[in-house]
């Protein structure tokens, strides 16, 4: 009985492990889409420069009040940050579960006008 407490016993710690990881991973694979697509809505403005600084900064997706959006039975919360004071203009979108003050995930960008 001993013998075999001491083989599961690490086994266990190992399945807990890899659990944590599988759920990691799950989470910043969704962070990483959904900062992809934000980002690619931003793009999909085609705006120049200038009408991109008069976008308000920071933005928060969905707006405080509202609830938050589910992907995979995790809540979200997207903010985008428009450097105004750089050239080019850097855009940069951060993504967050809902209720944590630290981001899964950020993704930047530069936009200039190039015409």
């Amino acid at each position: 009985m001993t013998l075999i407490a001491i083989i599961f016993i690490p086994l266990m710690k190992m399945f807990t492990v890899a659990m944590e990881n599988a759920y990691s991973s799950k989470v910043m694979t969704t962070a990483v889409s959904i900062g992809r697509e934000y980002m690619e809505r931003v793009k999909n403005l085609n705006l120049p420069e200038e009408r991109l600084k008069q976008l308000p900064s920071p933005e928060l997706y969905p707006p405080k009040g509202q609830p938050a959006f589910e992907i995979n039975n995790t809540f979200w919360r997207v903010k985008r940050v428009i450097d105004k004071e750089s050239d080019p203009v850097r855009i940069d979108i951060v993504v967050y579960e809902e209720g944590e003050q630290e981001p899964v995930f950020t993704l930047s960008t530069l936009f200039e006008d190039i015409y």
